[in-house]
């Protein structure tokens, strides 16, 4: 009697491990997901952006060799602001791709040292 209520209970042990497994292994692809997300959205306004700076850049360059002498100016303003404006959003994409990628690694790290502390608990 008492054999057969310590293997019930070895086994509903085993099987509550097994689910906080995969708990853990589902938050740690939900992280995945996010990030993911996270930057694919990103790129999309780095390239949204990027086009907008470029197009100013090319209308400030037509405007540079399409219009009279007081009007080169404004085509030259247009097409530096342009140019600057595309470094710009390169610098702020870098920024901020490098700050989601180590929020990643943190928090795949964090899940990590949970998922061992965890495992030692279990065994101890």
């Amino acid at each position: 009697m008492n054999n057969d209520i310590e293997s019930k209970l070895n086994e509903l042990l085993k099987m509550k491990n097994d689910l906080d497994e995969l708990k853990s292994e589902r938050k740690q692809q939900e992280a995945i997901e996010d990030f993911e997300k996270k930057q694919k959205i990103l790129k999309i306004y780095y390239w949204i952006w990027t086009a907008i700076m470029v197009g100013i850049a090319v209308a400030g360059i037509s405007g540079m060799e399409n219009n009279s002498d007081p009007y080169k100016w404004n085509g030259l303003f247009m097409a530096l602001v342009g140019m600057q404006g595309a470094v710009m959003i390169k610098l702020w994409y870098f920024i901020k791709e490098t700050k989601l990628s180590v929020l990643q690694g943190m928090k795949q790290l964090q899940i990590q040292l949970a998922k061992q502390a965890h495992q030692n608990g279990g065994h101890d």
